[in-house]
């Protein structure tokens, strides 16, 4: 019995190693969770993490969400960070929020002004109908998720992600890590019942 938990919690310890490792520059979304009202807003901010020898001069990024369940009204960008830059382009249209912008300011100064960490955007949504859904970027690195660093080379950015909620929906869904742990639990839990079955059984 012991050496079969001892191997369920090996399992466990591998699925969570398999995970891929996080980058060192995260794209980070608060709150990450929230509930609202239909007709309430909510305002989501995306703040960029872990820059230390690297820059962010420039992105091509698209934001998805389902557009029957909340409405986009406003983001706040703040640019500066960027230094000198052309200025912020952004569109939504149907659950796709579209941002691009790109220093015209050199590595040098960039990376003597810029910080390591910073604000952004803050986005502005409305409630519009029961349910849930996810805030984050789209799975395209050319398209959806370009963060252009030093030199004008692609950043390797781990993205996260906001669950907004409005009216009846909810956000309380298991991570999928969290789906492999529980079946690790359950097979070991139905090894013990088992075995206890068995040793029962024999000591009749």
């Amino acid at each position: 019995m012991k050496s079969f938990l001892s191997a369920a919690a090996l399992a466990a310890a591998a699925l969570c190693a398999s995970a891929p490792a996080s980058a060192a520059i995260a794209l980070i979304f608060t709150p990450a969770s929230t509930h609202i009202n239909v007709g309430d807003s909510v305002a989501i901010e995306v703040s960029i993490t872990g820059l230390d020898a690297e820059v962010l001069s420039g992105f091509d990024l698209n934001f998805l969400y389902n557009s029957t369940v909340l409405d986009w009204t406003l983001t706040e960008y703040f640019g500066a960070n960027l230094g000198n830059s052309f200025g912020l382009n952004d569109m939504s249209v149907n659950g796709n929020l579209a941002v691009d912008d790109i220093s015209i300011d050199d590595d040098a100064t960039l990376a003597a002004n810029q910080a390591n960490s910073f604000l952004l955007f803050r986005f502005h949504l409305d409630g519009k109908a029961n349910g849930a859904t996810t805030f984050t970027l789209g799975a395209d690195p050319d398209f959806d998720r370009n963060h252009v660093g030093l030199q004008f080379a692609t950043l390797n950015v781990n993205v996260g992600s906001a669950c907004i909620s409005v009216g009846t929906g909810s956000c309380d869904v298991p991570e999928p890590a969290s789906y492999g742990l529980a079946a690790v639990a359950l097979l070991a839990a139905g090894f013990a019942g088992r075995t206890r079955r068995r040793n029962a059984r024999t000591a009749a």
